[in-house]
């Protein structure tokens, strides 16, 4: 049974899902729309820099650089290059702690914990 059929079959209509966990790799709209860290970011890139983020995420060759910042693919990948990169990848600075602080929810996933609260007891 899918998760929208046991809504259905509980006469669940509307539900609020309160996303409090911390993603372990930031999304576009975590890092912000800071143009200037984006742009000092691609400023000082290296040719080799640049070069291995296009290895790791070729979508970034073909597109504007103002489009990459708001693509989480484009980030996930800088995010996963921020040791290799060095301080130019220093935008992350700011929400590396928090993720590194964050413990992982043992209690299952969201579509587990609604399926148990939906099931009778």
């Amino acid at each position: 049974m899918s998760l929208q059929e046991l809504l259905n079959e509980r006469g669940v209509k509307s539900a609020l899902i309160v996303d409090d966990a911390c993603d372990t790799v930031p999304r576009a709209v975590d890092i912000g729309v800071d143009r200037r860290a984006w742009t000092i970011f691609n400023d000082d890139l290296s040719p080799e820099q640049r070069g291995r983020i296009e290895e790791e995420y070729p979508e970034a060759t073909e597109r504007r650089f103002e489009e990459l910042v708001a693509d989480d693919g484009y980030v996930a990948t800088v995010w996963n290059l921020r040791t290799e990169l060095g301080e130019i990848a220093s935008l992350f600075l700011r929400i590396t702690l928090p993720i590194k602080k964050t413990t992982k929810d043992t209690s299952g996933s969201s579509n587990e914990n609604l399926k148990r609260w939906a099931s009778p007891a």
